[in-house]
């Protein structure tokens, strides 16, 4: 099976091959438990699990050789690795001794680039690696999230539909994964932590769960505690349950989880963090106006929290996005909070406020709306779909001040849109001190813009790799420049922004439809807003 390459400048050649990251089955997303004939990962020795160091003193291609055991229940979709030349011997890589490196016979060189190839990325980025996640054998991967500890070591907390998956990433641009906690789930797209606690949740359909996960020993996580939330009469039921995201809450003694279709938020308590096992509990429940229903979302939900650094409180759902104190500087408790703030501008939220931060606890709030066309009649433009917004917050007012979306097709992807009928609606974001944000739009890929000025957003560089559904990007805590993106279908993605031009920005490539690899349905609770695949 050949597959054309893409070359960025002149020493790094990427070549497009069968991978442990493209293999998505066709039937139906099964028990992420369990392992049957029709859903089942292949076994180790396809699998690649770090980014294996180089022998600089020949063409090497990272890539995995399709297993012909699974040849009849999977198809791989072409993802992204590297190939290096001598000129540029790779630096050495100390890999952890739990991470399994199999023997992998190299592919077929690969074919040079067509008259078809497009730019994959702006001149100010510049691909690095992809690095292939056990989770991204069914489903690529949701969210992260970094930690930095007090012994200097980096880690990136990566989860997908399997679970959780540990990246060592203290050298930023050779990211290794060193260790795995396999955990029934759908997406848990905002991964949060605290400390030595990390909180997973599982959508209701999969039994709407809250996993409390100790993280303490990297390559050895483990499930701390696990909340099953219930049907309960007059708050939630069915799939309709809390579970869709978990946030931490006073240093991760408490939870908020959403998601529920009532527009509730559950309050848990987690408990003890140093003890070995805990049993959360639900305490309570309140009702902020960011949950009220609208014209499209009638039952009303709260999608997403998130804590500033003055301990502020932000919600975001159907009915906008809400301010709630919970002590300290602001009123309230964990248990009790207070509403400080609300704004729903109708004109700004079509579907839902997806998720939301306030850079330093200042003035200006940075905001996502989602909004999915499945309908794909928009001819690639992304006129109706979600983006992204700049609030002030000042004297306890919310008030809209700009928004942002990918810019209409005016060829091949020019400012890296691609003029095919895509899912492009603005998604999870992070923020660097200097204005910039790094944003996932689905399969308009990474974006990244300068909010500076947060009256007038403006693209400053973009990342659309062949076959990108990207989720989010989030900037390396020490080496800034670096960015890792989560995506659906490729995994993680690793690239550099560059003050100028990069030695090796822009590249080109081959586009992948990737739509038509990858069928979606809509999930009972969120619709097309949060899709199953199918």
């Amino acid at each position: 099976m050949k597959f054309p390459a893409i070359v960025i400048g002149t020493n790094v050649r990427l070549a497009m091959v069968a991978g442990c990251v493209g293999l998505v089955s066709t039937g139906v997303l099964g028990s992420l438990g369990t392992h049957s004939p029709t859903n089942s990962a292949p076994p180790t020795s396809s699998l690649l699990r770090s980014v294996v160091p180089l022998d600089p003193t020949r063409e090497e291609v990272i890539a995995v050789a399709p297993d012909p055991v699974f040849e009849s229940k999977t198809r791989f979709i072409p993802s992204v690795r590297p190939v290096f030349k001598k000129s540029e011997p790779s630096p050495p890589i100390d890999v952890p001794r739990l991470v399994r490196r199999p023997q992998v016979q190299d592919p077929p060189a690969p074919e040079p680039p067509t008259s078809a190839a497009v730019p994959i990325a702006s001149k100010n980025v510049q691909f690095l690696a992809n690095v292939p996640i056990p989770g991204a054998l069914i489903f690529g991967t949701a969210g992260g999230r970094f930690q930095k500890r007090e012994n200097g070591q980096v880690l990136f907390f990566l989860t997908g539909p399997t679970g959780l998956t540990v990246v060592d990433a203290t050298i930023a641009r050779a990211p290794v994964v060193i260790g795995e906690l396999s955990i029934p789930h759908w997406e848990n797209e905002d991964v949060d932590l605290v400390g030595n606690t990390l909180l997973i949740s599982a959508d209701g359909s999969f039994g709407s769960a809250l996993f409390v996960v100790d993280i303490s020993i990297p390559y050895a996580p483990r499930l701390r505690g696990l909340y099953k939330f219930q049907d309960e009469p007059g708050k939630w039921k069915g799939s309709g349950k809390p579970g869709h995201i978990a946030n931490c809450i006073v240093e991760c003694r408490y939870a908020y989880v959403t998601g529920a279709r009532s527009g509730l938020v559950a309050i848990v308590d987690l408990g003890d963090p140093a003890q070995m096992y805990t049993q959360p509990a639900l305490v309570a429940t309140f009702h902020p106006p960011a949950g009220d229903p609208n014209a499209l979302f009638k039952s009303g939900v709260v999608h997403d929290v998130n804590v500033d650094s003055t301990g502020l409180v932000w919600l975001t759902g159907s009915g906008g996005v809400s301010a709630y104190g919970v002590g300290g500087l602001w009123p309230g408790t964990p248990t009790a909070p207070v509403q400080v703030a609300s704004n729903n501008t109708i004109a700004l939220n079509d579907y839902i406020l997806h998720n939301s931060l306030r850079p330093k606890g200042g003035s200006t709030l940075l905001v996502t709306e989602e909004v999915i066309d499945f309908s794909f009649d928009n001819d690639g433009d992304c006129a109706a779909e979600g983006r992204f917004e700049t609030y002030s917050f000042t004297g306890g007012v919310i008030a809209p001040l700009d928004s942002w979306r990918v810019p209409e097709k005016t060829g091949l992807h020019t400012n890296g849109s691609s003029p095919l009928p895509l899912v492009c609606s603005a998604h999870w974001f992070d923020y660097r001190d200097d204005g910039i944000v790094s944003i996932g739009w689905y399969q308009q890929g990474l974006r990244l813009l300068d909010v500076s000025n947060p009256a007038d957003i403006r693209q400053v560089g973009w990342f659309n790799a062949p076959g990108a559904i990207a989720s989010s990007g989030y900037f390396h805590p020490v080496t800034t420049a670096v960015v890792y993106v989560a995506d659906y279908q490729r995994g993680l993605d690793v690239i550099e922004v560059c003050p100028g031009t990069c030695p090796l920005g822009g590249g080109i490539g081959t586009p992948v439809i990737s739509q038509a690899t990858v069928n979606f349905k809509p999930s009972e609770a969120w619709g097309y807003a949060c899709p199953l695949i199918s």
